[in-house]
C-alpha cells in the first residue's frame, strides 16, 4: 500500500519546464540588473506596457492603448493586469519605478530609454528632483509621458524588460515575498544553483494553466548538453557549433536569428594607428569562420537583417591589402603583445571564435595576441574603466530599430567602449531616430553604417543565430528577434511533434 501511494505521488507530480542560463541574476532591482540570459528570467516575472513579437510587432501588455502626438504620449492601462497579490497594476506603479530609475542616487545601469523625457537631463545632473520627470498618473489607469524632444521610437523602448512597474522594490534574497506582474512569480532562488518560477494566477494573458519553470545556472555549455542528453532539461539553447552537423536531423533542432550588433572593438591603444586596424580587419578569413560556425551570416558583415539595411555592409578578407597596411606600422608596434578580452557569458562558442582570431592574426600578420576571458559583471566593469587593445562586445537591441543597434557608438554613450567621437555620426544618428518612413530609415541606416565602417573602429560579427534543441515535451515558448524569451503561453505537449517555438532555417 505504501509503495502504491509513493507511485501515485510520483506520477501526480506536476511537469516542470527546465532549461538553463550561464549565470543567475545577482539582483532583481531593474536599476542594477544586467545579463542577456538573466533577462530571460526577469522578462517572465515582470512585464511593462508592451512586448514585441516578430510577426505581430508591438503587443499591449500593461497598456490597453497608447496615443503619441509630438511631445506627449497618453497611455490607458489594462485594468485586467494584476499583481501576484491580486491588486491592480496602477499608473502610479510606473511613475514610482521610472522616477527611481532616473534618480542619480540610484546609480542605474541603464537609463538611456528615458533620456528624451522632460527634465531627464536636469535630474541626472542633480539640477532637478526625480519627481519632475516627464511621467505622471492622471488617474488610476491613465499614464502620461511628456518629452523634452520628439521620440518616435519611445513605444518600442517600452518593450525593454527593465522598463517595468513595481509595487514593492524587488528583493531577490526574499523571493517568496516578491510581488510580480508577469506570467510567473518566484517560488525559490538558490544562489549559484537555480531559480524556480511558479505561475502568477492573476496574469491575464497566455496560457492560464502554464507549468512551473526551472532555470539552472550552468557555467559550461557542455554541462547543459549532457543534461539534455540525459533527459534532465527540456531545452538546450546553446549548442556547441561542433555538434550542429550531428544534431541537425533531430526533430527538435532549429536555429533562431537575432537582431544584434556584436563586434570586435579596437581599444584606445590602437586608436592612433589606423594602418594596424586596417591590417587586422582584412587579415581575417571570414568565409572560413563562417563555415566553422555554420553561420547564418558571414562574420565581418554588419549583423542586421534586411529589415534594417538596404544591402549587406561587410569587410573583406584581403591579405594583400592587410600586408600593405601592415608595412606602414612601426616595428615596435608590430612586436607588441596585444590583449583580446571577452566575456565568459558567451560560452564555449565565443571562446572558440576568439581562439580563431588569435590564430589568424598570428598566421597572417605575425601578431601576438593574448586571450583573456572574464565573468560578465567584471568584464563590463573592466572594459569600461580600462578598455583593452581588442575586445568582443555583444550588443543586444532593446527595440527593433537600427538606432538601437548603433547608438552605442554615439559620443556620449556610456556603452561607447571604443571611445568613438564623431559630431557627424551623432547628428546622423539623431536624424535616423526621427525618420519615420521605413524605406527612408533603411537608407539612412545603411549610409551611417557604411561611414562607420570606413573608420575601422570595430569589426562586426555578422548575423548572430542561436542553435537550439528541444525535447518537444513542451510547446508555446518563444524567442523574439530581440533575444527575449516569452513563456506566457507555455503548455505541456501531449505527444512529441515538430517544435512550434521557432521556424527552421
Amino acid at each position: 500500500m505504501v509503495i502504491f501511494v509513493l507511485l501515485l505521488n510520483l506520477f501526480a507530480q506536476e511537469p516542470v519546464f527546465r532549461t538553463f542560463v550561464s549565470s543567475g541574476p545577482t539582483s532583481f532591482d531593474p536599476a542594477h540588473f544586467y545579463g542577456t540570459e538573466s533577462s530571460y528570467i526577469f522578462h517572465n516575472v515582470f512585464r511593462g506596457l508592451y512586448k514585441f513579437d516578430d510577426e505581430k510587432g508591438l503587443i499591449p501588455e500593461g497598456a490597453s492603448k497608447c496615443t503619441q502626438k509630438n511631445k506627449k504620449l497618453e497611455c490607458d492601462l489594462n485594468p485586467k493586469m494584476k499583481w501576484s497579490d491580486g491588486s491592480s497594476v496602477e499608473a502610479q506603479d510606473y511613475v514610482r519605478a521610472f522616477r527611481y530609475l532616473i534618480d542619480p542616487n540610484t546609480k542605474s545601469t541603464e537609463i538611456s530609454a528615458l533620456l528624451t523625457l522632460k527634465n531627464a537631463s536636469s535630474i541626472i545632473k542633480g539640477l532637478k528632483t526625480p519627481d519632475k520627470l516627464g511621467i505622471s498618473a492622471t488617474s488610476k489607469f491613465k499614464l502620461i509621458f511628456e518629452f523634452e524632444t520628439e521620440d518616435p521610437e519611445f513605444l518600442y523602448k517600452l518593450t525593454s524588460p527593465l522598463l517595468v512597474p513595481w509595487k514593492v522594490k524587488p528583493q531577490l534574497d526574499q523571493p517568496s515575498t516578491m510581488i510580480t506582474n508577469g506570467p510567473y512569480s518566484v517560488e525559490n532562488f538558490i544562489k549559484e544553483q537555480k531559480i524556480i518560477l511558479k505561475p502568477n494566477l492573476y496574469y491575464p494573458h497566455g496560457n492560464p494553466m502554464r507549468p512551473k519553470v526551472e532555470f539552472l545556472f550552468l557555467t559550461e555549455d557542455s554541462t547543459g548538453q549532457n543534461l539534455f542528453d540525459a533527459g534532465k532539461i527540456n531545452l538546450q539553447h546553446r549548442i556547441d557549433v561542433s555538434l550542429i552537423p550531428k544534431l541537425k536531423t533531430h526533430p527538435g533542432f532549429y536555429q533562431k536569428i537575432f537582431s544584434r550588433f556584436d563586434y570586435i572593438g579596437f581599444g584606445p591603444g590602437l586608436k592612433e594607428n589606423k594602418d594596424l586596424r586596417i591590417a587586422i580587419t582584412h587579415a581575417l578569413d571570414y568565409d572560413e569562420l563562417s563555415k566553422i560556425l555554420h553561420a547564418a551570416g558571414r562574420p565581418g558583415c554588419v549583423g542586421l537583417t534586411k529589415n534594417f539595411l538596404n544591402e549587406d555592409v561587410c569587410y573583406s578578407f584581403d591579405l594583400k591589402k592587410a600586408k600593405k597596411a601592415f608595412e606602414k606600422v612601426p616595428n615596435d608596434i608590430k612586436e607588441k603583445l596585444y590583449t583580446l578580452k571577452f566575456s565568459r557569458a558567451g560560452g564555449d562558442n565565443v571562446a572558440r571564435i576568439m581562439e580563431w582570431y588569435q590564430h589568424q592574426l598570428k598566421k597572417h600578420l605575425g601578431l601576438n595576441i593574448h586571450l583573456e576571458s572574464m565573468e560578465q559583471g567584471m568584464y563590463l566593469q573592466d572594459i569600461g574603466l580600462n578598455t583593452p587593445d581588442l575586445f568582443r562586445k555583444g550588443v543586444n537591441l532593446d527595440r527593433p530599430s537600427c538606432t538601437s543597434a548603433i547608438e552605442v557608438f554615439q559620443s556620449e554613450s556610456k556603452d561607447n567602449y571604443i571611445r568613438f567621437k564623431s559630431p557627424v555620426f551623432d547628428k546622423k544618428l539623431k536624424e535616423l531616430a526621427l525618420t519615420l518612413k521605413p524605406n527612408a530609415k533603411k537608407k539612412k541606416c545603411t549610409e551611417i553604417v557604411k561611414n562607420l565602417m570606413k573608420e575601422y573602429v570595430m569589426i562586426p560579427q555578422g548575423l548572430i543565430h542561436y542553435t537550439m534543441i528541444s525535447d518537444n515535451m513542451f510547446m508555446g515558448w518563444k524567442f523574439n528577434e530581440l533575444n527575449q524569451l516569452d513563456l506566457s503561453s507555455l503548455v505541456l505537449r501531449q505527444q512529441p511533434k515538430e517544435p512550434v517555438g521557432e521556424k527552421k532555417f
